[in-house]
């Protein structure tokens, strides 16, 4: 389906005054005994909002290089920075698209631009369990000196939306055997004589995502000896560029969309409350309240990158090669998409370089926030 692939090619200094601001987006932030000042290890898995150059490139705004020493980070490396860590490299290495990898030795960063909970590519890096396992072989167990960042969620809600766009207007196939991969034929089969909208399939299903990220999380990473992981929950996908314009005049589905988003999040929140071991990264109270122009976003919902294309599903854009001079020209002369108004400032005001993926701004303020969670947990001094 159309709507699917684009979705899933695509599907990602001034800060927050106070510390006061900050603990608004903190969960899990009970103080534990595992506080230490050594130097940590960061090991990173996930998609897009974590990958530091799998492709040879970061989802952002490219800096004077695309990665490596002065690249611009994506919010790992932030933490990885702040605690005086070595910057996590790219494990899994691709100049392909994808078509082929090579491993890294000695890389940290198992996160693959694509990647997903569920990918129906089992054998892919960008599924997530194969992240994890590519870690258990390559560097074997956990130390209590090692932070593992995690954040995947995105993409899997993104299909999720997009089979539903198509099972909406008639297409249904993709939308049952999605959702059927997780829940079972049956069970989506009741669910759709219970309510023929199918609108109930969504939250069942992101609830059941849910419980599969504890089950992976759990048994790839804390049965492997773990102590410190700051998982990111769901991002508020519905007030994405990409989202908004597929959206368009349609609020009562942005409604539902999100409360399938709450579903998943609430769930890991569940699953999780019991783990000291565990802190989870509220990504979506961070775009939420982004999306009111906090932190010093002078605009957050427009792209600092400009569209280079355009096909069925709206513009299309070049992540790979839209430097900070491309995207401050941009800014200088386009219009937003979104808004409809004339752009102004630079990248800094910017909280989304494409349609789905922040700028170096929004990685550096998930960075410090995650960063505060870290310390709130005891696992760095303050």
């Amino acid at each position: 389906m159309v709507m699917i692939a684009k979705l899933n090619r695509q599907l990602g200094k001034r800060l927050m005054a106070s510390v006061a601001v900050a603990s608004l987006f903190l969960a899990g932030c009970s103080s534990d005994s595992t506080d230490t000042n050594a130097t940590p290890r960061v090991v990173v898995f996930g998609e897009s909002l974590v990958d530091v150059g799998t492709f040879g490139f970061k989802y952002t705004i490219q800096g004077n290089v695309k990665t490596g020493a002065g690249s611009n980070k994506v919010f790992p490396e932030v933490i990885a920075a702040s605690l005086g860590a070595n910057q996590p490299c790219a494990y899994f290495r691709s100049s392909d698209d994808g078509a082929s990898y090579t491993n890294a030795t000695g890389c940290t960063g198992f996160g693959v631009g694509g990647g997903r909970i569920l990918h129906p590519l089992a054998t892919s890096p960008k599924s997530l369990p194969v992240q994890f396992d590519a870690a258990a072989s390559a560097i074997g167990s956990y130390t209590n000196d090692d932070l593992v960042v995690i954040s995947i969620s995105g993409n899997d809600g993104a299909d999720l939306i997009g089979a539903y766009f198509a099972f909406a207007q008639g297409s249904r196939t993709n939308f049952i055997e999605l959702t059927s991969n997780l829940l079972g034929q049956s069970t989506v089969s009741d669910l759709l004589r219970t309510d023929p909208t199918g609108r109930a399939i969504g939250g069942v299903y992101m609830t059941a995502l849910a419980t599969k990220t504890y089950d992976l999380v759990k048994t790839k990473v804390l049965d492997r000896g773990a102590t410190k992981v700051v998982l990111a929950n769901s991002p508020k996908l519905t007030v994405t560029p990409r989202l908004a314009i597929a959206l368009g005049q349609q609020p009562a589905a942005a409604l539902i969309f999100d409360t399938w988003v709450k579903a998943y999040n609430e769930q890991l929140a569940v699953k999780f409350a019991p783990e000291p071991r565990v802190a989870i990264f509220n990504l979506y109270g961070l775009i939420d309240t982004s999306a009111t122009n906090a932190y010093g976003f002078t605009n957050s919902t427009d792209t600092s990158c400009p569209a280079v294309g355009q096909d069925i599903n709206g513009p299309t854009y070049d992540i790979a090669n839209c430097t900070e001079a491309v995207a401050n020209a941009n800014i200088t002369s386009g219009t937003g998409l979104i808004s409809g108004t004339k752009l102004t400032g630079n990248i800094t005001g910017f909280l989304y370089s494409d349609n789905f993926h922040p700028t170096p701004k929004g990685h550096e303020v998930a960075g410090q926030l995650a960063l505060e969670l870290i310390k709130s947990k005891g696992w760095a001094a303050r």
